[in-house]
C-alpha cells in the first residue's frame, strides 16, 4: 500500500506539472491569424489551415514554399522534430541519462549523422538550396521566440537551430527503419553458431513463403517438430523472440485503370503503415509555389511530400522490403588494428565521438569503420567470434533519395516520375503505384539493390576478405 499511494503522489505532482505547463504553452500559444514579419521569404506567403489540419501553403516561388513547410512543421510538430534529430545524432543520453547511452552508441555507430553530411554534398544545388530554404523556415519560427511544447520545460531544454544534416540525417533514420534484413541475417548467424546448419537455419527464418517468393510475410516461422532435434526448442523460442520481434502488419496499395471505374478515370489508393505514435508521423500539407502545386502526407523535418498527387499525377508507396543490407565477418589481423581484405592487412579508419550523458560523465566512444561500413558487432549484441561489418546502401555517399521527393513532386508524366526514381532514389526501396490524369498507371520497385557474387545469396553473413 505505501508503494501505492507513494505512485499516487507522485503522478498526481506530475499530472498537476504537465497541467500548469500546458496551460501555460496555450496561453501563450503561437497566433494561428494574423500577419508575421519573417526575415529570410522573398515575397509574401500565405498559410491556411483547416479545420481537419490539413495546412496549405502558397508562395510565389519554391524557396518561399520550402521556407513556409519548415515553418508550419516548427510551429505544430517542433518536439517531435527535436527527439527525430536526437536519434539521427546519437543524443538521446543528454536528455535520458545512462539508459539511453547503448542507444546512442548503436545510433553513432550506424553513422546516420557522418553518411547524411556525404550525400548533401551529392544533391543538385537545387535541391541543396530547398533543403537550406526549409531549414531556414525551422530556424525562423525558433527566432521568433514562440511558446516551446511543455516538454522542453520539462526537459529544461532549448531547441538548437536546426542544419540541413539535421534533415537529411532524418531521412537515413527513415531508410534503415524500413531495410530490416539485417535482422534475419544475424539470427540465422546465431541459430547456425547454436548447431543449426545454415540451411534449416535458413528454412527456419525465412521472409519469404515458398509458394510466393514475390510477397514478403515479414512474420515468426513455424516451428517444426524436427527443430527439437537440432536444438532445444525453448531455447529455440526464446532467441526468436529476443532477437526477430517481427511484426505482421503489411502496408499496400493498389492501382486501377479507368476501364475498371465509373468515372473513367485511374483510381489509386495507399495505405502506408508505418509505426504509430502521438503525433503521427503524417503532416498533411498542400505545398503551391514556383513549379510545385501538391498536396499529400509530409513528414515532420522533412521537406517535400511524400505520398500524394499534384494537378497531374498520383503515386502511393509500400515498403519493398528487397534485401539491401549485407553482413561481413571480417578476418582480423594480429594486431587487432585491421583486418585481411583482398589478401592485404587494411587498418580500420577509427572515430572517436564523446556522448554527454545526463548525470554522468561524458563517454568516448571509437567507431570502427571498414571498407563495407561500419563495424557493428562493437555495439549489437550479437556474440560473434570475429567482428561483423554492414554494407548498406542507404551508406552510399550519393545517395539524393531526398531529392527524388522533390523532383516526384514537380513530375507532369510517367517519363519525369520513372527518371526522378531512377536517377536520384536510393533508399529505402519501395513499392511505387502511379496514376496521371492522361489515364496511364504504373508501377516501379526502387531504390538500390545490391549486386552480389555468385554464391552470395544475402541470407548469411559472408567473409569479408573480398571476394564477395
Amino acid at each position: 500500500m505505501k508503494h501505492l499511494a507513494r505512485f499516487l503522489i507522485f503522478s498526481t505532482v506530475v499530472l498537476f506539472l504537465v497541467f500548469i505547463i500546458g496551460r501555460y504553452y496555450l496561453q501563450r500559444q503561437f497566433p494561428l491569424s494574423g500577419t508575421l514579419e519573417m526575415a529570410g521569404l522573398q515575397a509574401p506567403v500565405t498559410i491556411e489551415q483547416e479545420p481537419s489540419g490539413m495546412v496549405h501553403i502558397k508562395a510565389q516561388n519554391s524557396h518561399d514554399m520550402w521556407f513556409g513547410q519548415g515553418f508550419v512543421h516548427a510551429r505544430d510538430r517542433l518536439w517531435q522534430m527535436e527527439m527525430n534529430r536526437r536519434i539521427s545524432n546519437g543524443r538521446l543520453a543528454e536528455l535520458f541519462g545512462e539508459t539511453a547511452l547503448d542507444k546512442d552508441k548503436f545510433l553513432r555507430t550506424w553513422g546516420f549523422r557522418r553518411y547524411a553530411q556525404q550525400a548533401y554534398e551529392h544533391f543538385s544545388p537545387e535541391a541543396q538550396a530547398a533543403v537550406q530554404a526549409y531549414v531556414d523556415g525551422v530556424n525562423a519560427f525558433l527566432a521568433a521566440d514562440p511558446p516551446l511544447p511543455p516538454e522542453f520545460h520539462l526537459f529544461q531544454l532549448t531547441p538548437e537551430p536546426w542544419t540541413v544534416i539535421d534533415v537529411v540525417g532524418w531521412q537515413k533514420v527513415m531508410g534503415f527503419y524500413l531495410a530490416a534484413n539485417r535482422k534475419a541475417e544475424l539470427l540465422r548467424y546465431q541459430l547456425t553458431a547454436k548447431g543449426l546448419s545454415p540451411e534449416r537455419a535458413l528454412k527456419l527464418v525465412s521472409l519469404y513463403p515458398d509458394e510466393a517468393i514475390n510477397t514478403p510475410e515479414g512474420r515468426l516461422p513455424d516451428l517444426k517438430p524436427e527443430a527439437a532435434d537440432e536444438v532445444q526448442a525453448s531455447k529455440l523460442l526464446d532467441l526468436l523472440a529476443e532477437l526477430m520481434p517481427l511484426g505482421t502488419g503489411a502496408s499496400n496499395n493498389w492501382v486501377v485503370d479507368g476501364s475498371r471505374t465509373a468515372t473513367g478515370k485511374p483510381f489509386l489508393a495507399n495505405d502506408p503503415h508505418l509505426g504509430t505514435s502521438t503525433p503521427a508521423i503524417w503532416y498533411l500539407v498542400h505545398l503551391q509555389g514556383g513549379e510545385y502545386d501538391v498536396i499529400g502526407g509530409s513528414m515532420a523535418g522533412l521537406p517535400a511530400v511524400a505520398v500524394g498527387h499534384n494537378q497531374s499525377i498520383a503515386w502511393g508507396v509500400t515498403n519493398g522490403e528487397a534485401d539491401v543490407e549485407d553482413v561481413y565477418q571480417l578476418e582480423p589481423t594480429a594486431d587487432g588494428k585491421g583486418y585481411l581484405y583482398k589478401g592485404q592487412a587494411t587498418e580500420y579508419e577509427t572515430l572517436t565521438e564523446t556522448i554527454a550523458i545526463k548525470d554522468a560523465e561524458p563517454y568516448t566512444l571509437t567507431i570502427r569503420e571498414s571498407v563495407y561500413g561500419p563495424v557493428i558487432s562493437d555495439v549489437v549484441d550479437v556474440p560473434a567470434a570475429k567482428p561483423l561489418a554492414l554494407k548498406w546502401v542507404g551508406h552510399s555517399a550519393d545517395d539524393t533519395t531526398l531529392e527524388a521527393f522533390m523532383r516526384i513532386n514537380r513530375a507532369q508524366n510517367w517519363q519525369e516520375f520513372q527518371q526522378a526514381l531512377a536517377d536520384y532514389y536510393v533508399a529505402p526501396s519501395q513499392n511505387f503505384v502511379y496514376a496521371d490524369t492522361e489515364g496511364n498507371i504504373g508501377y516501379q520497385l526502387s531504390g538500390r539493390i545490391p549486386i552480389r557474387a555468385e554464391g552470395h545469396t544475402g541470407d548469411m553473413p559472408q567473409a569479408g576478405t573480398g571476394e564477395w
